[in-house]
């Protein structure tokens, strides 16, 4: 579990992969979310309360260490992944709107 800096409460991994799972067309195994999971939790990490976050530069991230960590898997799935965990982070209050 990760503490986002704009709300205390912790993320459950396991309940994001699940709804990230519903919501796209293609498989997701348990070993892509946890190198996915795991970049996420960086990118998050390091952005200071209040920073602009955008889909392409989380999505380049994100794939970037997926490369890192030799996990094949498309840019095009990355950025769809990436795009729902942001659908369940601002369903979840955790987006502040600017």
């Amino acid at each position: 579990m990760k503490t986002i800096p704009l709300n205390s409460n912790p993320i459950q991994s396991e309940v994001v992969r699940e709804f990230v799972r519903k919501r796209i067309d293609f498989p997701l195994t348990n070993d892509q979310w946890l190198v996915i999971d795991e970049a996420m939790g960086k990118y998050w990490n390091n952005r200071k309360k209040g920073s602009w976050i955008c889909d392409g530069d989380n999505a380049l991230f994100i794939f970037e260490h997926c490369c890192r960590q030799k996990l094949l898997i498309s840019y095009k799935r990355v950025l769809e992944i990436t795009c729902q965990i942001w659908v369940y982070l601002e369903m979840k209050g955790r987006l502040l709107e600017n």
